[in-house]
């Protein structure tokens, strides 16, 4: 005797549900009866398929510690972006410069230390001198 399915009749003249063989349903055309289900043929289900708990359990494992690593690097990487200081640091050192951003060498004169405004002020003071060979021409 084949297995049989309860199915959603197709016209209200077959009543509540239909019976048919598990063989003759199509999910295409028939939907089961609310709580039935398709038998499962227990030789259709390879072991393979089958992942044993602690294997499952080692990978939810390490999941969560890979969720914890990323929480805490984003929060790294916040407070690295909020921390000016260690990002001209960091900016320096990919660089490939040994000083310090704000140290100066023992060998460099802490006056003419490369700031920046040594460079503007030696610019301006290079365009005026130029301005006024100009004006005297």
């Amino acid at each position: 005797m084949s297995k049989t399915v309860k199915i959603k009749p197709s016209h209200e003249s077959q009543g509540e549900f239909v019976i048919i063989s598990v063989d003759q349903f199509n999910p295409s055309e028939h939907e089961l009866i609310e709580g039935e289900s398709l038998p499962i043929n227990e030789s259709e289900v390879t072991n393979d398929a089958l992942v044993p708990v602690e294997q499952f359990d080692e990978l939810a494992n390490k999941l969560v510690i890979s969720e914890e690593q990323l929480l805490t690097a984003k929060e790294e990487l916040m407070a690295f972006k909020n921390d000016v200081p260690a990002m001209k640091a960091r900016i320096a050192e990919l660089q490939g410069d040994d000083t310090l951003v704000g140290a100066t060498n023992e060998n460099q004169n802490p006056s003419t230390e490369n700031t920046g405004d040594a460079q503007a002020s030696g610019s301006k003071s290079t365009a005026k001198n130029n301005k006024q060979s100009k004006d005297q021409e």
